[in-house]
């Protein structure tokens, strides 16, 4: 069980998004591009793989058990919708980008070709 989660791509993931999100906020470090996209991009990866994680070991699906494009497809459109519409809708705080759709889609492929395993 604790394997899964210290895949080492899922930690660098982390380290990375943790990292940005460190020096964006605390040490106000600007990198426009990364400040842009690199959070939409990370964000179904871990998201994701936390979902396989719970329904491997929560529900007992079994270690060999994968997403099914479906219910990628799935948390892809509900994160989507809710970050792009319903966040900015709620509060200024929150920027509506189309190009985070795409970040979230690009984030959501890579893990069902390469990480869903």
């Amino acid at each position: 069980m604790i394997r899964m989660l210290i895949r080492p791509w899922f930690i660098g993931f982390l380290i990375v998004a943790l990292s940005h999100q460190i020096a964006q906020k605390l040490l106000h470090f600007q990198f426009p591009l990364a400040d842009s996209y690199l959070d939409p991009l990370l964000f179904l990866p871990i998201l994701l793989h936390l979902f396989l994680w719970e329904r491997r070991y929560i529900w007992k699906k079994g270690s060999s058990y994968k997403l099914k494009w479906r219910e990628i497809f799935l948390v892809f459109i509900v994160v989507s919708v809710f970050a792009e519409y319903f966040f900015p809708f709620w509060s200024s705080s929150f920027t509506r980008d189309y190009w985070d759709v795409v970040c979230y889609a690009a984030g959501a492929t890579f893990f069902g070709l390469y990480l869903n395993v």
